[in-house]
């Protein structure tokens, strides 16, 4: 069952920033693997062949130099254990991946594949991703951006759900061609192709039964809601007093 919540306001959680980093990525291109183990790293610029971050890392990755195919500047990205990684701009020519209980928060930016997996949690509202992968027992959510494809591959009975949340001003699917679209909260147009999964023993697993949308009103929806409730606040007030 897909259920469809109204709010008035929606909080999203977001890594801590840190205000100095351990290593900076500014310029030049490495073609080795760039390890962090409980530190931090800023890219605004260059290259490097992969990142992968363990044991509380940061990363943050603000732009990048056309170093790979003349298109990115790093080749993919991995963030395992407790790490986060913050994706506001450059672009990832292969994919960006999370393991473990990590986080990525993708704000900007383009990547190939972006992907969930283990008991990572992944939220977009940014950027650009050519496919998304909901794999392990990770959690996503969705409020901006560009997808064209998704692929979930979360074996759960087929009487559970997944941890699956779209924040969207309307939506609608096309059962045909199992197609999603949509417009975000800033007025944004999305269309994301949905693709499902098939158990071996027949048993199609349909992603938008697993989904929860929450539809985010418009401002002046809000403005109105605050102002019935300010108006019917004086009424009380007013019967109080006569």
């Amino acid at each position: 069952m897909i259920r469809i919540v109204l709010c008035v306001m929606v909080v999203c959680a977001s890594t801590v920033l840190s205000s100095t980093f351990d290593y900076t990525i500014s310029s030049g291109y490495s073609s080795d693997i760039f390890k962090l183990n409980n530190q931090s790293l800023l890219v605004e610029g260059g290259g490097v062949e992969r990142i992968e971050a363990y044991q509380d890392s940061y990363v943050k990755i603000n732009s990048t130099d056309k170093y790979i195919r003349n298109t990115s500047g790093i080749n993919s990205v991995q963030i395992h254990d407790s790490s986060s990684l913050d994706f506001c701009g450059g672009q990832v020519g292969a994919s960006v991946w999370a393991y473990g209980s990590s986080y990525i928060n993708v704000y900007g930016g383009k990547m190939y594949t972006l992907i969930s997996d283990e008991y990572s949690t992944v939220s977009m509202s940014g950027g650009k991703a050519s496919t998304l992968y909901v794999l392990g027992n990770s959690s996503t959510i969705l409020s901006g951006g560009t997808i064209n494809d998704i692929l979930n591959n979360q074996f759960v009975p087929l009487d559970e759900k997944i941890s699956f949340n779209i924040l969207c001003k309307t939506w609608d699917w096309d059962e045909d061609n199992n197609i999603l679209s949509g417009y975000w909260a800033d007025d944004s147009v999305f269309s994301i192709r949905l693709i499902d999964t098939k158990w071996a023993n027949g048993d199609v697993y349909r992603l938008i039964d697993q989904i929860d949308f929450t539809i985010v009103p418009e401002p002046i929806s809000i403005l109105l809601l605050s102002l019935g409730g300010i108006i019917v606040r004086k009424k009380n007030i007013a019967r109080v007093y006569l």
